[in-house]
């Protein structure tokens, strides 16, 4: 696990804000970051092994955004050498990203991969925690391994924050989504068109879709600024759904 510290500690666009501590929470292994001087996250999920969809996701990010926070399924299957480039270009980033369940899969059975990914970035895969704490917002593929797709899973979910957490990050679902829970408990949708502005006092599940969808469906990522508190939904420019931000 030191390994991916290291990597990021090494690259000299991120070393003047990263941080880690290593802690275990419930059995699970999760890093804690404090990104100092960070204002604006690029937060996306669900790569797919789409290297097209992601090289074109940081050429319209860049210089926009402080950093980038990455919620899992980077690989599709491994069996391509795209998906290679894909991890050497997510780490040439510096992004702060947890392990989803395809890259567990790929780091499970490696079989498949050995021929087509290198063994540095099959333990960079592997060595992705379950959980990331960034300034105190956590980061997550799948909430308790669920699939959150209404406010019924949405109730479920927020049982998986952290103590101190109020927004959590995640994806799997595809399906980009702002579910807030009120200082009564009570949950309701708050993604209205292409923003939302979150409160200081309420609790917040956050999904940003799949940035490398194939299906027909859009490719879309966030955008958050911690000081207005404003999330932005933004779909990637040359989607063939309708993309443009």
């Amino acid at each position: 696990m030191m390994t991916l510290l290291a990597l990021l500690m090494g690259n000299k666009k991120r070393e003047r804000f990263i941080r880690g501590i290593y802690t275990t929470h419930s059995n699970t292994l999760l890093i804690t970051y404090l990104l100092v001087n960070v204002m604006r996250y690029a937060v996306f999920s669900d790569l797919q092994g789409n290297l097209e969809a992601v090289a074109r996701f940081f050429k319209e990010t860049q210089g926009t955004v402080d950093a980038y926070l990455c919620l899992g399924d980077i690989v599709q299957d491994g069996t391509s050498f795209d998906e290679n480039r894909l991890i050497d270009l997510l780490r040439s980033q510096g992004v702060v990203a947890v392990q989803g369940n395809h890259d567990a899969a790929l780091v499970t059975n490696q079989a498949a991969a050995v021929q087509k990914i290198d063994p540095t970035n099959i333990d960079y895969l592997a060595g992705l925690p379950k959980v990331h704490l960034v300034n105190r917002f956590q980061l997550v593929h799948a909430p308790g391994g669920m699939r959150i797709l209404d406010e019924h899973d949405a109730r479920n979910g927020f049982s998986f924050l952290l103590p101190g957490t109020q927004i959590c990050f995640y994806g799997h679902s595809h399906k980009p989504a702002v579910y807030r829970s009120d200082i009564s408990g009570r949950v309701h949708t708050d993604l209205r068109g292409k923003e939302a502005l979150l409160d200081g006092r309420s609790k917040y599940l956050v999904n940003p879709g799949g940035i490398g969808l194939k299906w027909g469906e859009p490719q879309t990522f966030m955008v958050y600024d911690s000081k207005t508190r404003r999330i932005e939904l933004k779909q990637l420019q040359g989607d063939a759904h309708g993309g443009h931000s």
